[in-house]
């Protein structure tokens, strides 16, 4: 039996800590912060692609990717914290990109570039598990569903990509009209 070897790509981290809250419960937000942690902890080898927010990412989960990081370079796992901005805006000042030797780059015009320049660095693992936000469950939109379809397009078949049920799925998100029925606020 072969040995199961786990790969965390977590995509947009920042907006569980901007847009996330601003549009979902906090409660929500709150499960799926802890199931990205989680998602991270677990992980054999992780990959970040980091986006315009990025710099709100909380120093709990940083602290979380650091050590991940750490860990999976010293295990010869993948190791990196790329840029790959859904709106293709560049890195803010004091981005720190966490680089691999004969790696793939750290500044990508967006998510789904970072992902194919990654795909055959992944190609170490059993199963990838993409997390972060935004995502659908049917993955009509989202960068994390955008960044799943790319590596499952890329990915040999016997490499399995999943979308982590910890994502910060669109479907959570309030109904701003929710409230505004006619008939009660004529």
């Amino acid at each position: 039996m072969t040995e199961q070897v786990r790969y965390v790509v977590a995509v947009h981290l920042g907006t569980l800590f901007t847009s996330g809250p601003a549009e979902v419960e906090p409660d929500d937000v709150e499960r799926s912060l802890s199931g990205i942690i989680a998602d991270i902890e677990d992980a054999d080898g992780l990959l970040v692609i980091d986006g315009s927010f990025s710099d709100a990412i909380s120093s709990r989960m940083n602290r979380a990717i650091a050590e991940k990081l750490r860990e999976a370079r010293q295990a010869g796992e993948l190791a990196a914290r790329v840029w790959g901005c859904d709106n293709e805006e560049p890195h803010y000042s004091g981005w720190e990109a966490a680089a691999m030797d004969g790696g793939f780059g750290t500044r990508h015009r967006n998510q789904e570039i970072a992902a194919r320049a990654a795909w055959p660095f992944l190609c170490g693992a059993t199963e990838i598990v993409i997390t972060g936000a935004w995502a659908t469950r049917d993955l009509s939109s989202g960068c994390v569903s955008s960044v799943l379809s790319v590596l499952r397009e890329l990915m040999p078949a016997h490499i399995r990509v999943v979308q982590s049920e910890s994502c910060l799925f669109e479907e959570y998100m309030d109904d701003p009209g929710q409230g505004d029925d006619p008939e009660l606020f004529p």
